[in-house]
């Protein structure tokens, strides 16, 4: 259950979701045709679900509220992170769905099909090598990107106050294609994952 999901009856107006400046195909869902171009950040909004047949599940901090960060003005919640999801026609239902409306980090989303990075990407850059975030206080930012990688090329995007590590998963054999110069937004899907702390924490 993603969070675009559960706050529905309260909204009632799934288009606020959608960005009016991705083209591409959109997907079969009970509200229409949509694709969504906004993302949660991982380490604020998580749901307390568990996967009982693995011990553990998507929600290792549960969710916070929007005034408990300790510093609310430099606390993302929402950032621009249009779908990819490229595996099914109509992935509503599925896992897919979910992990297209979570952000863990802010390195860019269009880094060419040969990088081995380009498949962890999740900000879309789209608007002169910058994005769209919302902070927890209700303002909203367009940031560019600034961190520079070992390659020297700009991969993402460093937000003050938070920790500069692509995600969780980094110093495991698989973290060996991310770069500093990014800003961790994860929260883990286990215990042993750890969660990227907030400003101020």
């Amino acid at each position: 259950m993603s969070f675009d999901k559960i706050i529905q009856p309260y909204m009632k107006n799934y288009q606020i979701f959608v960005s009016t400046q991705d083209q591409r195909p959109k997907f079969n869902t009970p509200f229409g045709q949509l694709r969504i171009g906004y993302a949660v950040a991982s380490n604020v909004f998580q749901s307390p679900q568990i996967n009982p047949a693995i011990g553990w599940g998507t929600s290792w901090r549960g969710s916070i509220s929007q005034t408990s960060p300790p510093e609310v003005a430099a606390t993302v919640t929402l950032v621009e992170k249009r779908q990819a999801l490229n595996t099914q026609p109509d992935p509503w239902a599925s896992l897919d769905w979910w992990v297209g409306t979570v952000a863990y980090n802010t390195r860019r989303d269009d880094l060419p099909s040969s990088d081995p990075r380009s498949a962890f990407g999740e900000i879309a850059n789209k608007y002169g090598e910058g994005a769209i975030y919302a902070y927890a206080d209700g303002h909203v930012k367009y940031l560019k990107m600034n961190g520079n990688s070992s390659d020297g090329v700009r991969h993402g995007t460093k937000l003050e106050g938070y920790e500069e590590k692509a995600a969780w998963w980094v110093g495991t054999p698989a973290g060996s294609i991310w770069d500093q110069g990014i800003s961790c937004l994860d929260a883990g899907w286990n215990p042993a994952d750890g969660v990227c702390r907030l400003p101020g924490e």
